[in-house]
């Protein structure tokens, strides 16, 4: 697990470390109880930020205190690893108050899930948007890109793709 080993070694609170972009909001929120459990007790942070994501609110009781939950969270206090989509991703380097996640990261992976996907004008969209984020973060970062492998899709086994870039 280098993402979580990644932000066990680089000890700075309220630092961004890790992006894993999803296609649609249900993966994102799937992946959200996974990791929830993965992490809990441990003081790496995480999120899912969507269009779902609330502004202001109250956070559930038993919701861990390493979850964000709500956008202004997210601003004052960034997680280690941040679960969003391409959309969600796109409207956060855009906007003013979206930028702030990324004033201050260590970023060094960015995890593209179910990238078979991404095909046609939709995968031109999210290469370009790529290249914004990697501008955006001002260094190289190691994308790894998750699949399902065409021969066992009825039983949906993930099998990870990984793919260390420097290019643009």
């Amino acid at each position: 697990m280098p993402i979580v080993d990644h932000c066990l070694r680089v000890a700075a609170p309220d630092t961004l470390k890790a992006i894993l972009v999803y296609p649609m909001n249900a993966l994102p929120n799937d992946q959200r109880d996974r990791i929830r459990k993965l992490l809990g007790g441990t003081r790496v942070s995480f999120g899912v930020y969507t269009g779902e994501t609330r502004q202001w609110g109250q956070r559930k009781e038993d919701t861990p205190e390493n979850e964000r939950l709500m956008r202004s969270e997210f601003r004052a206090h960034p997680p280690d690893i941040l679960l969003t989509n391409y959309r969600m991703l796109e409207c956060l380097l855009l906007r003013g108050d979206g930028r702030a996640l990324f004033g201050n990261h260590a970023v060094r992976f960015i995890v593209l899930d179910e990238v078979h996907t991404y095909k046609g004008p939709l995968g031109t969209d999210v290469a370009c948007l790529v290249r914004r984020l990697r501008a955006a973060l001002g260094e190289a970062s190691r994308f790894s890109l998750a699949r399902r492998p065409p021969c066992n899709r009825e039983k949906a086994i993930r099998a990870p793709v990984s793919r260390s870039s420097s290019r643009g």
